[in-house]
């Protein structure tokens, strides 16, 4: 797909596109013993927060997934937008067809999961469809409607591969799953709990899904306890296109159920004060997000949705706080049933690529302005930069997840992991597109 970009912003934008997401070029590397043993193992790729490509319910249109949507939104992602208040089995009719493999910006090729699919068919693996399974397909991927809750995800990619094994005859259908960013929670949830609902995995009642076997999990660039940066984007807005990308505005990203699951959970005391004194503040109740004039109640969002008047989306005051009470108790749960040790968990081993070298907004500064007015500010804002509050905001990390967050597991899956953690120097969005991770995977893959 192609998207004409302004000419003004060209040289620019070639610089941040290049260090955000990778450029596509290099022949991809190839293991020769791999190649040799003809891998058997289905091997399915679950993308991250946005990696989905998705057409609108008349199939006409790609409403995410080109460069036009993804990097200069003209209505600050109101087509995007979930509205308000719809209920859990109510969908817009919108469908996630594929994960984004690569854009075209103006001249410029940028990839984001070609590369790693390249790679694994250049190693012997055989394409297929997750929605229409071939038995002699070994490689698929897992498309999503990333804007939803990861455990609707979960339960769709459960059903996919429960196909998968009807087709293949497999009494039990043995798989390895790479998964980037958030892809990990919808895979350990579904590693753990299948397609149950969340209610039934904090009862005791569900279990690790009959008829599959996860045997390597390999996490890329996740955020297994969330991120203080998932926080910063839906006060903020989320763009990516640093500098001169237009952004998603924060009511969009507040109407995003998954966005809620992003948010950190992985420490306490995530706020302080001017003078670094931890404050007693509880991100999860949705009274201190009005308090503090968070995402829908900052007086810019308020202002532009008198203006917008649309109601269709985002609805009443009354329907915006059930949204925001829902979605962080959802999201507060889901983090806790992914943190629990489960019966009859399986004999999987986990892999981590992340990355420890960039410092990483950790925790979050609230003060007063000179007008007394509540200010909420992340590392690297001012005064956190530098200066004495540097180390109280900021932690090691791929520069949206801290090293923290990467290692946030269960006991059972932490005696999981099948050795250390390779740490790329990349950022978080590039990890899954550098030559070292690339290397790493079909390593993880013979052993």
């Amino acid at each position: 797909m192609s998207s004409r970009v302004p000419s003004r912003v060209g040289s620019l934008l070639f610089l941040v596109i290049l260090c955000s997401l990778g450029c596509a070029g290099k022949a991809p590397p190839v293991l020769d013993r791999l190649v040799r043993l003809q891998p058997k193992t289905p091997v399915v790729i679950v993308p991250g927060f946005s990696g989905s490509m998705i057409l609108d319910p008349h199939g006409e249109k790609i409403v995410w997934g080109t460069a036009g949507p993804l990097f200069f939104p003209s209505d600050g992602g109101y087509a995007l937008a979930l509205p308000l208040g719809q209920q859990e089995r109510e969908r817009q009719g919108y469908e996630a067809f594929d994960v984004i493999r690569t854009m075209r910006i103006g001249p410029l090729k940028v990839d984001v999961y070609g590369k790693l699919i390249t790679v694994l068919e250049a190693n012997g693996y055989r394409l297929g469809d997750l929605d229409d399974p071939t038995p002699d397909a070994t490689l698929f991927v897992f498309p999503y409607d990333w804007r939803y809750n990861n455990v609707a995800a979960a339960a769709d990619l459960t059903e996919k591969l429960l196909n998968l094994q009807r087709v293949r005859g497999d009494s039990t259908l043995r798989l390895d799953l790479i998964c980037h960013s958030n892809a990990a929670r919808i895979a350990r949830y579904m590693m753990k709990y299948g397609n149950a609902s969340l209610e039934d995995a904090e009862s005791g009642r569900a279990r690790p899904p009959a008829g599959l076997h996860v045997e390597k999990l390999l996490l890329v660039g996740t955020a297994n306890g969330g991120a203080t940066n998932g926080f910063r984007n839906m006060l903020q807005g989320r763009s990516y296109a640093p500098l001169i990308g237009r952004k998603i505005t924060p009511e969009v990203a507040f109407s995003f159920e998954a966005a809620f699951e992003t948010l950190p959970a992985y420490r306490d005391q995530l706020f302080f004060d001017a003078s670094g004194a931890a404050l007693d503040v509880d991100l999860f109740d949705a009274a201190n997000w009005q308090r503090y004039g968070w995402s829908i109640y900052a007086a810019s969002v308020e202002s532009r949705l008198r203006k917008r008047a649309r109601d269709d989306l985002f609805g009443d005051a009354g329907t915006r706080r059930e949204h925001l009470e829902r979605g962080l108790d959802r999201a507060r749960r889901l983090h806790d049933v992914l943190v629990r040790d489960v019966p009859g968990f399986p004999r999987a081993r986990y892999y981590l690529v992340q990355n420890a070298y960039r410092k990483t907004p950790d925790r979050v500064l609230l003060r007063r302005d000179r007008k007394g007015r509540w200010e909420t500010l992340f590392f690297p804002q001012r005064p956190l930069g530098k200066g004495p509050l540097f180390s109280l905001a900021s932690a090691p990390g791929d520069g949206h997840a801290t090293v923290a967050s990467q290692h946030w597991l269960s006991p059972q899956e932490t005696a999981a992991l099948a050795h250390g953690t390779l740490y790329v120097p990349s950022y978080h969005r590039g990890i899954v597109h550098h030559v070292t991770t690339h290397r790493a995977i079909l390593e993880y893959l013979l052993e």
